[in-house]
């Protein structure tokens, strides 16, 4: 019998074509909202130390808050932020065999991602929301340890 190598295994697809193809596998559902989007993202920030989160929608902007910077808090340590976002990275916290962070889980739904932390923004896809709409968002939102911010073009928010 031939040992396979990990040289051996083409990638077909991308993983956010896998996950939007693919979507029931992770969330049970063909058509995604960003409900579901960040109801994923809090179990991670949960399990990783975060008690207190919130979600809420400004304009086309969907918020998922944390009073917790939990991104860097796990045993499997990251090379940046954007690997959590574009990679399925383990998850040996949530305690179950073949888990991976649930924040990769955004990027192929939205068309616009960010995240906020220490003063600092990283766009992880599209475009940044304007100065202005930041600066009203943050004063709406209040404070918190992280901030993801996406926005899914495709949706119809009405």
């Amino acid at each position: 019998m031939k040992e396979f190598r990990k040289e051996d295994i083409k990638q077909l697809i991308g993983i956010e074509e896998h996950i939007r193809t693919h979507s029931f596998m992770y969330y049970g559902s063909h058509q995604i909202t960003p409900l579901e989007v960040s109801k994923s993202i809090e179990i991670t920030a949960k399990t990783l130390g975060s008690h207190i989160t919130k979600f809420e929608r400004l304009g086309e902007w969907w918020y998922f808050c944390a009073d917790t910077d939990w991104i860097f808090n796990s045993e499997f340590k990251l090379n940046s932020i954007e690997q959590v976002f574009t990679e399925f990275c383990p998850f040996p916290e949530f305690k179950r065999p073949n888990v991976f962070r649930f924040e990769v889980l955004c990027m192929p739904f939205a068309s616009d991602v960010f995240t906020f932390a220490n003063n600092e923004f990283i766009l992880l896809k599209g475009t940044l929301p304007t100065l202005d709409e930041v600066n009203t968002y943050k004063q709406h939102l209040g404070q918190w340890a992280r901030i993801i911010g996406y926005k899914f073009k495709h949706l119809s928010y009405d």
